[in-house]
């Protein structure tokens, strides 16, 4: 009768964390498909927000950033003499060029050929 009463007290205890463990295996598996739907979303509003930039970008530019994204990022900041995009310091001939560059020309890095971006942080 005692092997009986612990058999049962055992299985009461399994069945008590089997629905524990499907209850946390539903919370699980609704916020797993709640970060799925947010992140279907952002997906979908960022590739609007491309196609609605992209448009306003002349095509000969947009050409150019979209074959240098197959090598490298594409465009990057030119920070403090630095590209963004692969982290080289550029040389002091390199700068010279970019510092006579009209403001509208597109300046890539040599090093890593994406277009570099100039700002007054460029340190141009």
């Amino acid at each position: 009768m005692e092997k009986l009463e612990q058999a049962e007290v055992s299985v009461v205890e399994q069945e008590r964390l089997v629905t524990e463990t499907n209850a946390e295996g539903m919370r699980l598996s609704n916020e797993a498909k709640a970060v799925v739907a947010d992140e279907t979303a952002r997906s979908e509003r960022l590739t609007r927000d491309r196609a609605a930039l992209a448009g306003t970008v002349p095509a000969e530019l947009l050409a150019l950033y979209e074959s240098l994204t197959a090598r490298s990022d594409g465009a990057a900041l030119l920070r403090a003499r630095t590209c963004d995009g692969c982290h080289m310091v550029l040389s002091g001939t390199d700068l010279q060029v970019m510092r006579g560059a009209a403001d509208d020309e597109i300046v890539n890095c040599p090093e890593c050929g994406c277009i570099l971006v100039r700002t007054n942080e460029s340190g141009l």
